[in-house]
Order: structure tokens, then sequence, then C-alpha cells
């Protein structure tokens, strides 16, 4: 086996500083990086449990708008104590998620009023007395004391909490988007003109006319 030597290389001890300084400077971008992606997913994670709480036409909307126009059958009301149900355990592993996110890096990345935002919401989806705990009731009575107005309410709370809902997922995207931007220059640095070290070409022309009509006065 042959053993190939090592080349010997020389170290400029006074290019060290410079050249630590330049691998601390790539660590601090690469630590910038792997950070910067960890948000952006923490923040689509939210959009999307954000997304997952709304009330959509295809889930319970349907039933409770049969109610409010007095189409209320056993069925019915059968279908939305069912969706209820059905929905209840990824709600609330939705809202813990919520929960954890307002009681920690929400406060870092967005002001407060994201975070009081987003606890209005979840008080309005799963408080009580409030949307769900209000359907819970509406289902669980008979047939004759369903009340087409009860449901008339709650279809305008529900789109109420939609609308609330639309509008804190936009301000999350677009706040998420503008701190990657880059800063825009103030107005007073984007004004200002290079300095060139040279007289105007305006300056110029005038003191080259001056001169030249002084000559013709001489003559």
């Amino acid at each position: 086996m042959t053993l190939v030597p090592i080349p010997h290389v020389k170290l400029d001890l006074n290019k060290l500083p410079d050249l630590l300084g330049r691998f601390a400077w790539g660590l601090q971008k690469i630590a910038t990086g792997v950070l910067d992606a960890l948000a952006a997913r923490k923040v689509q994670e939210l959009a999307t449990d954000l997304m997952s709480l709304a009330f959509w036409h295809e889930g319970m909307r349907q039933e409770i708008a049969q109610l409010a126009e007095g189409n209320a059958t056993e069925k019915v009301l059968a279908g939305l104590s069912d969706k209820l149900e059905e929905s209840e355990a990824e709600v609330l592993e939705v809202v813990g998620r919520l929960k954890a996110a307002r009681n920690t890096w929400i406060g870092r990345r967005f002001t407060a009023d994201v975070a009081k935002r987003l606890d209005l919401l979840i008080q309005l989806k799963v408080g009580d007395g409030y949307i769900r705990d209000q359907l819970a009731r509406l289902s669980r009575r008979k047939l004759s004391e369903a009340n087409s107005q009860e449901a008339a309410y709650l279809l305008r709370e529900i789109q109420r909490f939609n609308d609330e809902l639309f509008a804190l997922h936009e301000i999350v995207l677009n706040r998420s988007e503008r701190r990657k931007a880059p800063a825009p220059r103030s107005g007073r640095q984007a004004a200002q003109p290079r300095d060139t070290g040279k007289k105007s070409t305006a300056k110029s022309n005038d003191a080259t006319r001056a001169r030249a009509a002084k000559k013709k006065a001489k003559r």
C-alpha cells in the first residue's frame, strides 16, 4: 500500500482573522436560512389550521339552513348531531395547536392584535355558550321544539365567524410575506443624487457663455 504524502499548505497568519470572519459569516447565513424556513413552515401550518376551523357549505351549514327555512325533520336534526360528533375530536386538536401557537411563537412573529383575533375565534368556535355549544343544544331538541329563528341567528353568527377567520388568515400570510421582502429605501435616500465630484453641465455652460460675452465686450 502506497501512502500519498499530504501536501504542505503554508498558512498566512495575517489572513487568519479575515478567514475566520468569513467562516462565521457563512455559518450565520446558514443558521438564518434554517430559522427563516422553520418560521415560514409554522406560518403555513397556522394558515392551514385556521382554514380547517371554517364552517363550509358541505358541512353542517346545510342542516342549519334547512332548520332556518322551517324545513326541520328528524333526519336533519340527526345529521346535525352526527356532524358535530364526528368533527369534535379534530376541532379540539386544531384548537389545541392554535392555543399553543398563540401562547408561544405568534407573539414573537406578529403583533398582539393577531393573538387577540385568534383568541376571539377560538372562543367563538368552542367556548361555552358559543357556536358549537349552541349547535349541540339545537341538535338535541325534539323536532317540535326546533326554532327556525334560532337557526337563522346561528347562521349569521357562523358567517361573522367565517369573516373574522378569513380576515385573520389574510393578515397572517400578508405580514409573513412583508417580513421576507427587503426593506425599501427611504424617500430621502432614494432621491439623493450621487456625488460625482464634477460640476454640473448647466453650470459649466453658463460659465463658458459668460467668458465669451466678456471677450466680445472688450473687442
